[in-house]
């Protein structure tokens, strides 16, 4: 640990690192497509849940359908983790 800290950042940079690769096809292939379709369909639902709109809580209990909608955006990273789960097992 202490030559990790001792050196310096662009030294830890500098030394080369040989790449993690897989065999195309098999298991990383399926693993692969399936991710791929994850990530199309739920990629949406993760940036609508974590850049919500600032609806103040005092418009939000004026009107239905602006609670409803903040809501709304919330709840999609949750409904997004059961297909994540299924995609890990």
């Amino acid at each position: 640990m202490r030559v990790s800290e001792d050196a310096a950042p662009g030294d830890v940079l500098a030394t080369p690192v040989d790449p993690l690769t897989f065999e195309d096809g098999g298991w990383f292939a399926h693993l692969v497509r399936i991710y791929l379709t994850y990530e199309d369909e739920d990629r949406h639902a993760h940036w609508d849940s974590t850049h919500a709109f600032p609806i103040s809580i005092a418009k939000r209990r004026q009107s239905r359908y602006l609670s409803g909608f903040y809501t709304n955006r919330k709840q999609r990273r949750s409904r997004a983790g059961p297909r994540w789960k299924v995609f890990l097992q």
